[in-house]
């Protein structure tokens, strides 16, 4: 890489200092490394600057290569992965493989003219391909964000499924006990008790459920974030807010054929009898 690479990429400095080209002799044996290097060396990060480590990679082994300067973890890979040990090298040689630039996003009709005329003038055999950043992290997310969609939307068409069972259900149970209904208005019982009558059967339904989908989704989620090195722990009040939820959306569908029964006049229920 060149001499510019680390400020132009923002890296915050935790120690020591970036490469410059004001000190020639970084590319012979100097690296800059990240915090997680000093933690898997147990180098304390006021005695970074000036230790030596030792390099291997593959067949090539390096040896002594003086650390210079420590910046603040950043990650290289996505976020399903943790921040490993990363060191930079300065490269001696000016071969380009590719050009890296911070640019106002509103001058990048004027900036990328001027890349590719740069660009030609350093390689002119290659042509000038380029991609954004925000772009290629997105990418790295592509497929939790379609899982996410996906998710969502059987959520929805789910919860608007039971909606209609639910009705339906609720319907064809106050039309079964009409008469039940007459018998208890005429006693003087309240719409209000008539309703929890007619609700508390199907609310003892999602309680149930809730029962059974409640160690099951704990596992799935569980086994879930498994794959994501930084991750929430799953707590015992997102359940309860989701039960709660659903037993509100419960009462809602429900209640609306309730009170529709529970506001007959009963009369009408049992003059048939």
């Amino acid at each position: 890489m060149s001499p510019d690479f680390m400020e132009t990429m923002g890296f915050k400095m935790a120690a020591g200092r970036m490469f410059s080209a004001a000190f020639p002799g970084d590319t012979n044996y100097k690296i800059v490394v990240n915090e997680a290097t000093l933690r898997k060396f147990a180098i304390p990060l006021e005695k970074a600057v000036g230790q030596h480590l030792d390099f291997n990679s593959g067949n090539n082994a390096i040896s002594s290569l003086e650390i210079v300067g420590v910046v603040k973890d950043f990650h290289y890979q996505d976020l399903h992965k943790a921040i490993e040990p990363y060191a930079f090298f300065l490269s001696a040689d000016a071969n380009h493989n590719y050009i890296i630039a911070h640019v106002n996003t509103k001058d990048v009709s004027r900036v990328l003219p001027f890349m590719e005329a740069k660009w030609k003038s350093l390689v002119p055999g290659e042509p000038f391909t380029y991609t954004f950043l925000d772009q290629d992290f997105e990418s790295n997310y592509a497929a939790d964000a379609r899982t996410a969609r996906i998710v969502n939307s059987f959520t929805i068409i789910s919860i608007l499924i039971s909606c209609l069972g639910l009705f339906g259900l609720a319907a064809f149970a106050a039309q079964q006990r009409i008469k039940e209904i007459g018998v208890r208005k005429v006693l003087g019982a309240s719409i209000g008790s008539i309703v929890g009558l007619l609700s508390s059967d199907f609310i003892k339904l999602v309680i149930i459920s809730m029962l059974i989908a409640t160690p099951l989704t704990w596992y799935i989620m569980n086994q879930w974030l498994q794959d994501f090195a930084y991750k929430i722990s799953i707590q015992w009040w997102m359940f309860v807010a989701a039960g709660a939820l659903a037993v509100v959306i419960a009462l809602i569908t429900v209640s609306t054929q309730a009170i529709k029964a529970a506001v007959t006049n009963p009369i009408k229920s049992l003059k048939s009898e």
